[in-house]
């Protein structure tokens, strides 16, 4: 049954709504996947003390679900499948032996996003928070930021790299104009031991990729030509002069390079300074000087003010001419009493720091990377032997090592994307090159070359779905895990005791799902009170939850709406309660992409012509372009007009048609599923709005529910992902039709097809599902129709409410909300009338006096009472109860 509403829409529908649930499936179908596999590789191999025996992990697998979606309902179990790895385990240079292992059962996701856990359905709310990476925050937003504005009275910068996984860097300048960083539970240091530490250490040192302009200081790894000529050759380290002499074409050539490394002392403070030291400017100064008693030397060189004559008055020297040697000589015989000179005072011409690095690099006790890690481990270990090995240990341990420090796929494209220096994304630790060029940004910010960063801005916030929070979970089970195998391989005496299934304990692995599942504060019961309950739980974002912000001290602009959520998050839709901003909707068309970044698409404009083409941009990029609005109107021929009012940043300049870039794809796009519904929606007060937004997902499903007359167009989208639709899925001929099933026999090869209806389905609010068949035996349906609406839908769209005619009753004509007359006829005619299941239950246990009986023969209890109880004292199915009737008749013994 194919039902289409003709929209009288002014602006033209130029993009669908995407899946609304893709989300959820994204994200799990990754950690399936990619999340999985990168636990594996992590913790991959397990060596013991000695390091003589290792386990490997190889490929997995899952198996297949014991029981269906329906069974594990009815059963009250969990919906899962048992996870299992490949293993390879043995001595190093002995026999390998492999082998395969079951980790525990894997809850997998339905076709409606959702998990079923002790048969009931829950959905994992995604996490809003900052993404992995480098910041630099504004000081106002942190209390030791303003104290260090009014200490200083300057310009005070700060800094953060935060990792996926491992402890933050953290740090700025000082009172002293130091720029300090701060590793873990470090006292703060100087940047430059930092960067001098870290390449103590570098296994495998990773190049950068820079223009030559932002490469000076750099020791270059390829040859670099230009039009035909090689510039500089490998191995060449790139000074200002080379630069300067360079092609100007040449200058933004990117090249690959490396900081000018010491085979012995690692990275130097004079590599440092050469990296960010600028010449000063040569300037020559004409001076004039009165030298009294003048010597030979003194004179050689410069100029005479004034003529110089002998006892006779014959001119030895001219003004204007230089003294030689022969000349300086006869004056100092003369023995004046004082000579009037000329000379050029040059000025400039050596290298000059800026300020702040100059500032660090004196505060920076160490000169190279060897006395920069060990000045660390004396700080970090006050009186411990600083031993080669121990010092490794720690540094390494703290920020190198992979299995516990990890930037992230995200926070790695973050910080290559910010720096501009080309790592690639699988280089997932912090490395020399991000730490300089940080050091960079810090220089060129205090010069007002870069402006402070909004950490609440979605450019610097992502979304982390159920996959990703999955993962993260799971990530420290997986560290008990190779604890404990280490420790059991340790004690074992030979290779025969280093059986996988005993080594490896699966039991962090199997509390670690049941805990994320069952007891974390994302992991949500299903609102199930409608359709559009559901559709908004699984579309929901928090910035709560572990990894999130702590409720206890939440600063009040995180609940702010800023510009960069236009078309991303919802500015309506959130609690009116405590979390007010802190629970936020996705808007219509929002797109997570592959990292996390909120995304809203844009139709592209070029010179003034509006396409049909589709960009979706992220929130740093669409805040700088000129976006006309959505109904902004167009010629025949999808012209602007010659001027346009556009968004740029947070303004709203008229501009001509030709600078605009985007158009907004929709009106709608700005707001999240509830609120497009609303219709009219400009004309609302802005807490009406919220009110209606939150209300809607309120409505129970109704026995007979209806469409609305007055729609928005977005109600046939919400009811199909929502799972509130059954379609068919080829074309055929219906054969059977009941409440509970409809067959239709396929046109193309004849086979019959079975579709399920759910009927009288309890939700997790008790609420009442069920499927209703639209469609007859011997109907002819096409691939996609609707064959049956679900609980709150009609004709494949979302009907929450009925359309009814009513009477505003306002005092004296002034406020509409005083009172609301509609007629008795509701009613009588059942059209609010819904469905409600309950669930009782009772137990008959065995007490000290004997079992409790589950019995017809209630003592003092009547006949009339008892009328509706069967042979075994439960109530028949099919009785009208009424309050205080008896469901269940339970007897105890009596001593």
């Amino acid at each position: 049954m194919r039902i289409v509403r003709h929209s009288r829409k002014r602006i033209r529908e130029i993009l669908e709504p995407p899946n609304l649930i893709e989300i959820q499936y994204n994200s799990y179908r990754w950690f399936l996947e990619e999340g999985l596999k990168e636990l594996f590789q992590t913790f991959s191999p397990i060596y013991d003390l000695t390091g003589n025996y290792f386990i490997e992990f190889g490929d997995y697998c899952l198996g297949e679900p014991k029981y269906s979606v329906d069974e594990c309902r009815e059963r009250e179990i969990t919906f899962d499948a048992p996870l299992r790895v490949k293993v390879r385990f043995g001595k190093r240079d002995g026999e390998v032996q492999e082998s395969e292992i079951y980790l525990g059962d894997l809850p997998l996701m339905t076709e409606g996003g959702t998990f079923i856990v002790n048969g009931r359905e829950r959905v994992i709310i995604s996490q809003l928070n900052r993404t992995p990476g480098i910041h630099f925050p504004s000081p106002f937003l942190s209390s030791t930021g303003r104290e260090m504005m009014a200490r200083t009275f300057g310009k005070v910068l700060q800094m953060q790299i935060i990792p996926a996984e491992g402890p933050w860097l953290d740090g700025g300048t000082d009172p002293q104009n130091v720029i300090r960083l701060k590793v873990h539970q470090s006292k703060q240091l100087p940047i430059t031991q930092i960067i001098k530490a870290f390449a103590a250490y570098e296994e495998a040192r990773v190049p950068a990729e820079l223009e030559l302009e932002r490469a000076v200081g750099w020791r270059m790894l390829q040859d670099v030509e230009y039009e035909g000529k090689t510039l500089l050759q490998t191995g060449d380290v790139l000074t200002f002069d080379l630069l300067e002499n360079l092609p100007e074409g040449a200058r933004t050539l990117r090249v690959k390079c490396e900081p000018p490394y010491d085979p012995v002392l690692g990275l130097t403070n004079d590599a440092i300074a050469a990296m960010f030291g600028r010449p000063r400017e040569r300037r020559e100064i004409p001076r004039e000087l009165t030298l009294h008693a003048p010597k030979e030397s003194d004179l050689v060189g410069k100029t005479a003010a004034e003529t110089i004559t002998n006892a006779k008055g014959k001119p030895i020297i001219q003004e204007g001419e230089v003294f030689d040697e022969k000349t300086a000589k006869q004056i100092a015989k003369l023995k004046l009493p004082e000579v009037r000179v000329r000379f050029i005072e040059v000025q400039g011409g050596d290298m000059e720091l800026p300020p702040l690095l100059k500032a660090t690099l004196e505060a920076d006790s160490t000169a190279d990377s060897r006395e920069a890690v060990l000045d660390f481990y004396r700080r970090m270990r006050p009186g411990d032997p600083a031993v080669e090995e121990n010092v490794r240990n720690l540094f390494y341990g703290l920020v190198l090592d992979p299995r516990r420090y990890d930037l992230g796929r995200v926070g790695r494209y973050q910080i290559t994307r910010k720096l501009r220096h080309g790592i690639p994304l699988d280089v997932r630790r912090l490395t020399v090159p991000d730490l300089i060029l940080a050091l960079r940004h810090l220089l060129e910010m205090a010069e007002d070359k870069h402006e402070y960063e909004d950490t609440d801005h979605l450019a610097n916030k992502r979304v982390r779905s159920v996959g990703e929070l999955l993962q993260a979970h799971l990530r420290a089970a997986f560290l008990k895990l190779e604890k404990t195998a280490r420790e059991k391989m340790t004690a074992a005496e030979d290779v025969s005791q280093i059986l996988p299934n005993v080594v490896l304990s699966v039991k962090p692995v199997t509390g670690a799902l049941q805990s994320f599942f069952a007891t974390n504060p994302l992991s949500t019961f299903m609102d199930q009170t409608n359709p559009l309950a559901e559709l908004a739980n699984k579309r929901r974002l928090s910035v709560l939850g572990p990894g999130g912000l702590n409720r206890q001290s939440i600063p009040p602009q995180v609940r702010n709406i800023t510009p960069s959520q236009y078309g991303r998050i919802c500015p309506i839709e959130t609690p009116e309660g405590q979390n007010i901003g802190l629970v936020t909707q996705m808007t219509l068309y929002a797109y997570v992409d592959e990292f996390g970044f909120l995304r809203t698409p844009y139709r592209i404009v070029r010179d003034g012509k509006v396409t049909d083409e589709v960009a979706y941009l992220p929130a740093d990029e669409d805040e700088s372009a000129y976006i006309a609005p959505a109904d902004t109107p167009l010629d025949e021929n999808g012209y602007l007009p010659e001027t346009v009012q556009v968004r740029w940043r947070d303004e709203y300049p008229i501009v001509p048609r030709e600078q605009v870039q985007y158009m907004d794809v929709n009106p709608a796009q700005v707001f999240s599923v509830s609120a497009t519904m609303i219709a009219f929606l400009e004309h609302d007060d802005a807490g009406r709005a919220l009110m209606g937004s939150n209300m809607q997902r309120q409505g129970v499903p109704l026995v007979n529910p209806e469409a609305p007359l007055v729609f928005t167009g977005v109600e046939r989208h919400a009811a199909k992902y929502a799972q509130s639709l059954i379609t068919a899925r080829a074309t055929g001929r219906v054969k059977y039709v009941s409440a509970t099933e409809i067959r239709i026999e396929r046109e193309d090869n004849g086979e019959l097809e079975v579709y399920r209806l759910p009927h009288l389905v309890q939700s997790n609010k008790g609420t009442c599902f069920t499927f209703l068949p639209k469609v007859k035996v011997g109907q002819r349906v096409r691939a996609g129709d609707i064959i049956a609406d679900g609980p709150s839908t009609e004709n494949g769209e979302l009907a929450l409410g009925r359309n009814i005619l009513v009477a505003f009753l306002p005092a004296g004509g002034y406020n509409y909300e005083d009172a609301v007359f509609v007629s008795q006829r509701l009613l009588y005619d059942d059209t609010y009338t819904s469905i409600h299941l309950e669930s009782h239950q009772t137990d008959a246990t065995e007490t000290k006096l004997g079992p409790e009986e589950i019995t017809n023969d209630i003592p003092n209890v009547g006949e009339e009472a008892r009328r509706d109880l069967d042979e075994n004292g439960i109530i028949r199915i099919g009785a009208e109860v009424k309050p205080d009737d008896i469901l269940v008749g339970k007897i105890q013994p009596k001593g």
